[in-house]
């Protein structure tokens, strides 16, 4: 599964709805009840995050820390498997959402350095085909995961793409990032938890054509995270992007259908 600028087959998948956190404003966020729910909206992908438990368990969920319905929180990482769920009894394991979604594409977002390895071998040795990109805020992580499994996609971490915005806006060139096959990004800076509190940069967009273009001179695809708007997402879809992540994936397959643009998967 190996991506470059030549052949890259998430280039081809335009334009691909992902249900971010399986759907975190229309269902229970990063469970299978609300995968469930976008899958039957029209999602073609699923996007959520693994954190890894005591016990070695990959866990799907957002936060490094649980909180359960009476306010009593659990740190992923220093908790077992059955301790989270006492709080949180609809978390679920990487695997089990593999097996509850043979084939679907996902991205998967590791969150915890030490979820990479056996993130990426889980998904490396899974049966079956199944087309998913692996990323991370921290580059060191996406490294982790790439000399685990080569042959899983990825894309990079934060810093890589800023720098490639920066030189794409500047210069109008496209930087080299080998071995990755998607930028995914946010549409503007203030979807940027770490410098969108800065005034004079939180209104400048990233996902724009010129970002566009310079990914897809790279052979990269380029998808687009967060949008719940039907203008955020048109804004994405006319700056040419190739896949967008929502918490609301009924109106993004209402807005990809109205264009007749939505990639079907199957």
């Amino acid at each position: 599964m190996r991506g470059d600028a030549t052949s890259n087959p998430w280039r081809s998948r335009r334009v691909i709805g992902f249900a971010h956190q399986g759907g975190a404003l229309e269902g229970p966020a990063g469970t299978i009840e609300a995968m469930l729910l976008a899958r039957r909206s029209g999602a073609s992908a699923l996007e959520f995050d693994v954190h890894r438990s005591s016990d070695e368990c990959l866990v799907v969920h957002h936060d490094p820390v649980v909180v359960g319905a009476g306010g009593e929180s659990l740190r992923m990482k220093t908790s077992r498997l059955d301790d989270l769920r006492r709080l949180r009894p609809d978390l679920a394991t990487m695997d089990e959402v593999l097996a509850a979604f043979p084939g679907v594409p996902m991205t998967v977002e590791v969150k915890a350095r030490g979820a990479a390895e056996p993130a990426a071998r889980m998904l490396a040795e899974e049966e079956g085909e199944r087309a998913v990109v692996v990323t991370a805020f921290s580059p060191s992580t996406v490294k982790a995961v790439k000399r685990a499994a080569p042959e899983v996609h990825t894309a990079p971490g934060w810093p890589a793409i800023l720098a490639f915005w920066l030189v794409s806006r500047a210069f109008g060139l496209a930087l080299p990032l080998r071995g990755h096959v998607a930028l995914q990004v946010a549409l503007d800076i203030s979807g940027v938890a770490f410098v969108k509190k800065v005034p004079l940069l939180r209104r400048l967009r990233i996902a724009d054509r010129w970002l566009v273009r310079a990914a897809h001179r790279r052979g990269l695809a380029v998808h687009v995270w967060t949008l719940n708007d039907e203008r955020s997402m048109h804004a994405a879809l006319d700056a040419g992007a190739d896949g967008i992540f929502t918490d609301r994936p009924s109106v993004l397959t209402k807005v990809l259908d109205a264009r007749g643009v939505r990639w079907r998967d199957g």
